[in-house]
């Protein structure tokens, strides 16, 4: 698809080498970012990616907007970076020129940003920035240095936006701050379709089935209180494994299956399902282990979540 650009509107172009499908939570960023951008009056935005086009709850509220829509890119094998950056070329020339091309991804990025295209080119900065063990700050040099060809840098908060510009005082372009969000009317229709969960205490995680995020201890944790009389239900909304840790499976797998009744596993639910089940709850697990969440300056959709649906979630106290 190359679209025929209205010259009356903005057209913003964003770009994002996911190499999964779109169901995938990890998406989220590109639904906050594509609602903020199609909620500007006379704005159309293009969403230019190699992911899957599954039928689903995300891909639904992506698309389900008059100035929204999908372009289609392939990929393949390992050169997929400069394939995409072709691609994005090509597309570009071809509907005569975006406004606006917002790229996420550095190894994705880096390939594209050029003397063409850096003067329209805004880079997502999520991860630039992170803290080591002694709580120093670490900085993705390639990342910055992307940033700075760019006319603008996309931050998830105030925080980070201050770094960058204390590492590059000189920086002429514009910095954005988009928070992580959810609709009110996502959240409203959260709250009204929830349902009671009877003389059962709800505990409800969703998200990715990785060790960081201490999924098998919530359930060792949840059947400890059931033997001392809890009577305590958990539910997991999720499937995403960690390939390159495939003993967390079976780990996951064997708490689960010593929970038996006591636990259900939901693989894949749409969006709209997984923050019904956040309303329904009585906690929401959003833990992460320290080292892993003091790393970073970022916070969690999760917790926008919870506080959306007033539930009370379980973080680990990051800074």
């Amino acid at each position: 698809l190359f679209p025929c650009l209205d010259r009356s509107r903005i057209n913003v172009l964003v770009a994002a080498n996911l190499n999964e499908t779109l169901l995938d939570g990890s998406t989220i960023w590109l639904k906050t970012l594509t609602n903020t951008l199609a909620s500007v009056a006379g704005v159309n935005v293009y969403i230019a990616s190699n992911a899957l086009l599954v039928s689903n709850g995300v891909t639904a509220e992506l698309f389900d907007k008059p100035n929204v829509a999908k372009v289609d890119l392939y990929s393949t094998g390992s050169e997929r970076n400069e394939e995409i950056a072709k691609q994005i070329h090509m597309l570009d020339r071809t509907a005569g020129g975006f406004d606006l091309i917002v790229l996420r991804g550095i190894d994705f990025a880096k390939v594209i940003v050029d003397k063409a295209l850096r003067d329209r080119s805004v880079y997502y900065g999520a991860g630039m920035f992170a803290r080591n063990a002694d709580g120093a700050t670490v900085t993705d040099e390639t990342a910055l240095q992307v940033a700075t060809k760019c006319s603008g840098v996309i931050f998830q908060n105030a925080t980070m936006r201050a770094l960058f510009l204390e590492r590059v005082p000189s920086f002429t372009g514009d910095c954005y701050c988009i928070a992580p969000c959810v609709e009110e009317r996502a959240l409203a229709t959260a709250r009204a379709t929830a349902v009671a969960s009877g003389n059962e205490q709800l505990v409800v995680y969703a998200g990715k089935l990785i060790r960081e995020y201490a999924v098998t201890e919530l359930a060792q944790a949840v059947a400890r209180l059931r033997q001392r009389g809890g009577a305590v239900r958990l539910v997991i909304l999720g499937n995403k494994f960690d390939n390159r840790d495939p003993e967390y499976q079976a780990e996951f797998e064997a708490a689960m299956t010593e929970l038996g009744e006591a636990a259900d596993w939901l693989p894949a639910v749409p969006p709209s399902v997984a923050l019904a089940w956040v309303a329904r709850a009585h906690a929401v697990w959003g833990f992460r282990h320290g080292a892993f969440e003091t790393s970073h300056f970022e916070i969690s959709t999760k917790m926008v979540e919870a506080i959306g649906c007033g539930t009370p979630i379980v973080l680990y106290p990051a800074p």
